[in-house]
């Protein structure tokens, strides 16, 4: 995130919060790291409220692509180890994983070479969760497109957006 797209979002926002994440090589800066006097910014942290206090679409589903760019790159963990809440839960085909068992899991798999989400939607819970609801088709090398819905359920915890339930139901 650049501090020029931090400055749009506070423009059309009444309450933005940045904290420095202390990284320097921080893969949420998408490159290299902006700064502004407090340090680098991280689009993790931040606390994106319109002034009806709902959470913006836009910047959740920007930190779910986010999320889906780490697993496609050949390290997921370090972006992934900020990104779910200690508790986190996947609830995947077959299966619940909890964080520790997720970061393993990832840390062996291929990355996906592609994927596309399709149709977002947010579901405000309470003012610190929103669900992130949206279909997404995806693909690794030599496996067939994987066609799924997916429901990531966000928290604001201590002024950072994290995922803390993730949940995904295979298309037939």
């Amino acid at each position: 995130m650049t501090l020029s797209t931090a400055n749009e979002i506070a423009a059309r926002s009444s309450r933005v919060e940045f904290a420095p994440c202390g990284d320097q090589g921080c893969p949420l800066s998408l490159g290299a790291p902006q700064a502004d006097s407090r340090g680098p910014l991280c689009s993790v942290v931040r606390k994106d409220l319109r002034r009806d206090g709902s959470v913006m679409t836009d910047d959740l589903l920007e930190l779910e692509e986010r999320g889906w760019q780490a697993l496609s790159s050949p390290d997921p963990v370090r972006f992934c180890e900020e990104w779910l809440a200690d508790d986190a839960l996947m609830i995947v085909p077959g299966m619940i994983v909890d964080r520790r068992t997720f970061l393993h899991a990832i840390a062996h798999e291929p990355p996906w070479v592609s994927h596309r989400i399709e149709a977002p939607r947010t579901v405000q819970l309470t003012v610190d969760s929103v669900a992130l609801i949206y279909r997404v088709a995806a693909e690794r090398n030599g496996q067939p497109e994987y066609v799924a819905l997916l429901t990531s359920v966000y928290a604001n915890r201590e002024g950072r957006w994290q995922l803390v339930l993730h949940q995904q139901t295979p298309m037939p």
